[in-house]
């Protein structure tokens, strides 16, 4: 289950994992040096995808006394096992994670809470998405003057009866100058770069894909490395589609000089 509107991302997962006490050598981050038992084959799952999803496992990194770490007890008291867990991509939000004994939820196992403390400005500020920039070659500018004088006429022309604000105009001016304008050194880049992620991409798919005996983390890997190489691939045949059909259109409307 996953914390809606909780950023950053909260979940809380009961998969009958065991991940026990961390032992003296283990070097892993996600996880904490608290905790009782020892680990099962599904604890080591829960580990891989912790380490794969970059989650921390909030409540190996409080101590507290043996009795408040068990989450679930078998039919008669017998056995008592830590096998709830709250994970986060950001532990330094998570102030504490205790077992509620107080509450009988008619349940053999034992509520599980994580107190937080969240800087509510700054995740706004994240989730605004901050326009780029334009940057306008002033030199190319200048050699199609003429076509960005008539663009720019005609959106004020358009804009007359609206009584546009400053900030209005000097959009405007940056969007006429930027559609007029080519950037070729800038597409080349662009698709030079492109082209070497993929490639790199495909290779560490190859790779993936032979290796017989992958761990929980390869696993995962090779299926986000699939999907990533096909999503590019298919944005690249669209991108290159459109430069194209551009390159066409500024062929038909060229006027034919003197030879």
């Amino acid at each position: 289950m996953v914390a809606p509107g909780v950023s950053p991302p909260v979940t809380h997962t009961n998969l009958h994992a065991k991940i026990g006490v961390k032992d003296e050598d283990e070097e892993n981050e996600w996880i904490g040096p608290f905790g009782i038992g020892t680990r099962n084959e599904r604890g080591e799952k829960l580990i891989d995808f912790c380490t794969a999803n970059r989650l921390f496992v909030t409540n190996s990194f409080f101590k507290k006394p043996r009795s408040r770490y068990w989450t679930w007890e078998s039919p008669g008291g017998d056995y008592k096992n830590q096998i709830d867990f709250i994970l986060t991509t950001d532990k330094t939000t998570i102030q504490n994670t205790e077992i509620i004994t107080k509450v009988d939820i008619g349940s053999d196992h034992r509520m599980v809470r994580s107190r937080m403390t969240i800087n509510k400005k700054l995740t706004r500020l994240k989730r605004i998405k901050k326009k780029k920039p334009l940057k306008i070659n002033t030199r190319q500018l200048e050699k199609v003057a003429p076509s960005f004088q008539i663009k720019l006429k005609n959106k004020f022309d358009i804009l007359r009866n609206e009584k546009p604000s400053i900030e209005v105009m000097n959009e405007t001016i940056r969007k006429c100058a930027a559609e007029v304008v080519e950037k070729p050194n800038e597409t080349t880049k662009e698709q030079n770069a492109e082209d070497k992620l993929i490639e790199e991409l495909e290779q560490r798919r190859k790779e993936l894909r032979r290796k017989d005996n992958k761990t929980g983390p390869e696993r995962v890997e090779y299926i986000e490395t699939n999907k990533t190489v096909k999503k590019k691939k298919k944005s690249e045949s669209q991108k290159k589609e459109k430069r194209i059909y551009h390159q066409n259109s500024r062929t038909k409307k060229r006027p034919q000089g003197d030879k």
